[in-house]
């Protein structure tokens, strides 16, 4: 069930969020994606840990 909603926010572009759009990601501003992780929290806590570790520990030091 995790994996799928994973597979879904990416499908929908909420884990390129804070790519630039030069390495394939959506590239919105850190507000935005601010946002996007707020409201990703009222998932659950289990979605909202496994999203943040795709973003914050998996994507971003792989852009930079």
């Amino acid at each position: 069930m995790l994996r799928g909603l994973l597979q879904k926010a990416a499908e929908l572009g909420f884990t390129a969020v804070d790519i630039p759009e030069e390495c394939g990601g959506v590239g919105m501003d850190k507000t935005t994606s601010a946002l996007v992780t707020d409201h990703s929290c009222g998932a659950g806590e289990f979605f909202s840990t496994a999203f943040g570790g795709q973003i914050g520990i998996g994507t971003l030091p792989l852009v930079w």
